[in-house]
């Protein structure tokens, strides 16, 4: 019975050491969109550095691709490798519109 409990705990410790290897990162950027492709899950961004990137949004994140147009203010919430290099976009939130906007985002 020892031996069961000590080899069910090892494997315990060990399927979460692997889990931790495999987590990933996320981090926020703020960006205004460039363009928007519904079909192939993917959106052009300009970043707050001007630099312009296109990127790879994951499925549940995909559904708020039909909300967007250019220009829009958004901030992205990316998934990032252990070697911390992009894979794709899990969450996109627009930006709130600012007081006094002429047009603002319908609901």
């Amino acid at each position: 019975m020892k031996r069961l409990t000590l080899l069910l705990s090892l494997l315990l410790v060990v399927g979460l050491v692997c889990a931790g290897a495999q987590a990933s990162t996320t981090h926020k950027l703020k960006a205004e969109v460039v363009t928007v492709d519904s079909q192939a899950s993917t959106i052009t961004v300009k970043a707050e550095d001007g630099k312009e990137m296109t990127a790879k949004v994951d499925a549940p994140a995909a559904k708020s691709l039909a909300d967007l147009k250019a220009g829009d203010k958004v901030t992205l919430t990316c998934r990032d490798n252990d070697a911390g290099q992009h894979e794709a976009i899990v969450a996109i939130e627009k930006a709130a519109p600012k007081s006094g906007d002429a047009n603002p985002p319908k609901s």
